[in-house]
C-alpha cells in the first residue's frame, strides 16, 4: 500500500514537472514569436522608413529636373526671339542695301549721262572755238603764245593743231590725234591737257 502511494506521489510529481516544463515551452515560444513579430515589424518600419525618404529624394530629383527644363524652355524661348530679330535685321539691311545699290546704279546712270553731257558741251564749245578761230599768221607772231619767248633763229615757231595759236617748240612738244587728222599732230600744252582730260572722263 506504502509502495503504491508513493509511486502515485512520483507519478504526480512527474506530471507537475512536466507541465511546468511545457508551460515553460509555451511561454519560451511565445517570447519567440513575440520577438519575432516585433523584429518584423521593426524591419517593416524600416522599410517604410526608407521607402518615403527615396520616394522624397526622387520628388526632389524631378522637381529639380522640371526646373531646369523650364530654365531651358526660358532659354530657348529667348534665343527664338533673338533669332527672328535677328532674321529681321538680315532682311532689313539687305532691302536697305539693295535700295542703297539702285540708287548707286541711278547716281552711276546720271553721272555717265552728265558726264556725257559735258563732254558735248566742251566738244561743242571747242568746236564753235574752233570756227570761230583764226589761223595765226607766221608774220604776226612774234612772241611764243603761252610763255611768250620772243622768237628768233634758234627759237623757231609751231602751229597748234587744235587752236591755231604759234607757240615755241617747248610749249607745244606735244603729239595727239585729232578728228581733222588721221594721225597725231602737234598740239600745245593747254590743248594737250583738254584731249587727255576729255580721254579720262570717257574712260
Amino acid at each position: 500500500m506504502a509502495e503504491t502511494i508513493q509511486k502515485l506521489e512520483e507519478k504526480s510529481a512527474m506530471e507537475v514537472v512536466q507541465r511546468r516544463l511545457a508551460e515553460e515551452e509555451n511561454k519560451r515560444k511565445g517570447q519567440m514569436e513575440e520577438a519575432k513579430r516585433v523584429a518584423a515589424s521593426s524591419n517593416l518600419e524600416d522599410e517604410l522608413r526608407l521607402e518615403r525618404e527615396w520616394r522624397l529624394s526622387l520628388e526632389r530629383a524631378v522637381e529639380k529636373e522640371k526646373d531646369k527644363f523650364a530654365d531651358l524652355d526660358s532659354e530657348m524661348e529667348q534665343l527664338r526671339k533673338e533669332l527672328q530679330e535677328a532674321n529681321s535685321e538680315i532682311i532689313k539691311l539687305g532691302r536697305e542695301k539693295r535700295e542703297q545699290d539702285l540708287t548707286l546704279e541711278e547716281m552711276g546712270s546720271q553721272l555717265s549721262q552728265s558726264k556725257l553731257q559735258i563732254i558735248e558741251m566742251r566738244e561743242d564749245r571747242e568746236k564753235s572755238l574752233k570756227l570761230n578761230a583764226k589761223w595765226a599768221k607766221d608774220s604776226e607772231a612774234v612772241e611764243c603764245f603761252a610763255c611768250h619767248t620772243a622768237f628768233n633763229l634758234t627759237k623757231r615757231k609751231h602751229h597748234c593743231r587744235s587752236c591755231g595759236e604759234i607757240f615755241c617748240n617747248d610749249c607745244s612738244d606735244n603729239q595727239m590725234p585729232l578728228p581733222s587728222s588721221a594721225k597725231p599732230v602737234r598740239v600745245c600744252d593747254e590743248c594737250n591737257l583738254k584731249i587727255l582730260s576729255k580721254q579720262s572722263v570717257v574712260r
